[in-house]
């Protein structure tokens, strides 16, 4: 797609960041109540504020002309120092989605083309993210791959 701009975006932009984690998490539709979506909307600003400000996460946000077209979202955090690798910043992508109307023409492979230049500028070493099977071919063609350790996880309820 060409005309996308492409903004790195903080809590001066919060509406925008809470607003697209929220379109992102209601992409599939699931039934909630008024008092849930309130609830979840609240969590969702109350998170993006605490961490925007803390300068930890930020988003970056895609335009063609002034509509948003694309999102993601880079939460960042430090490992600590391993042998022979002492800067080990890490960046976790995630909320990564092109809106429907816009899927299709490269415009999630420009915004992660995007992102990993700004990532090497902003001397982050790593960038992870959860693939889902829609994503993975833009992943991998952005050169992302399967981690050599094995992800695990558990859910604490």
């Amino acid at each position: 797609m060409t005309g996308l701009t492409i903004k790195r975006i903080g809590k001066e932009n919060l509406d925008i960041l809470v607003q697209s984690r929220i379109d992102y998490c209601m992409r599939d539709k699931p039934p909630c109540t008024q008092d849930e979506y309130s609830a979840f909307e609240s969590n969702v600003r109350q998170w993006t504020l605490e961490n925007a400000t803390a300068g930890n996460y930020y988003g970056y946000a895609g335009y063609a002309a002034s509509e948003l077209v694309c999102f993601a979202g880079i939460l960042l955090y430090v490992m600590p120092p391993i042998l022979r690798q002492t800067n080990r910043k890490i960046g976790h992508v995630f909320s990564f989605f092109t809106y429907p109307q816009h899927r299709r023409l490269g415009v999630g492979d420009e915004l992660m083309k995007h992102i990993v230049k700004d990532a090497k500028e902003l001397g982050i070493t790593q960038l992870v993210l959860n693939a889902t099977p829609m994503g993975e071919g833009v992943y991998l063609k952005n050169g992302f791959s399967q981690p050599a350790m094995k992800y695990m996880s558990l859910e604490i309820v």
